[in-house]
């Protein structure tokens, strides 16, 4: 019977399956994170991306963010001199998502 009783344990159904297939090191090990390497694209991979979606011009559309305080976080992040992945992370959805639902409203005179 598989009722709802182990649902606090994360995985029963597939640790359960799994019991004679892989050994239990593996079935019981805890769980694992898994990070994006964003620090490593930010400033390789997608460096253009994220310059030009920060750029002052663009962060002085939003009108609440301050360019300066944005341009030296993505300064330091660009020369190694900091991690600041996560603060880049959050800006770059906020200057899409602000694009595409605030931006346009504006553009159409709303």
């Amino acid at each position: 019977s598989l009722k709802l009783r182990n649902l606090r344990h994360k995985k029963y159904l597939l640790k359960l399956t799994m019991k004679n297939k892989l050994p239990r090191r593996i079935i019981n090990r805890p769980k694992k994170g898994f990070n994006i390497p964003n620090a490593i694209w930010f400033r390789n991979k997608w460096r253009e991306y994220v310059l030009d979606l920060l750029s002052p011009e663009s962060i002085s559309k939003l009108e609440f963010l301050d360019a300066g305080i944005v341009g030296d976080i993505v300064k330091a992040h660009m020369s190694g001199q900091e991690d600041n992945s996560h603060k880049i992370w959050g800006l770059l959805s906020l200057v899409i998502w602000w694009n595409l639902f605030i931006g346009s409203e504006r553009g159409r005179g709303l």
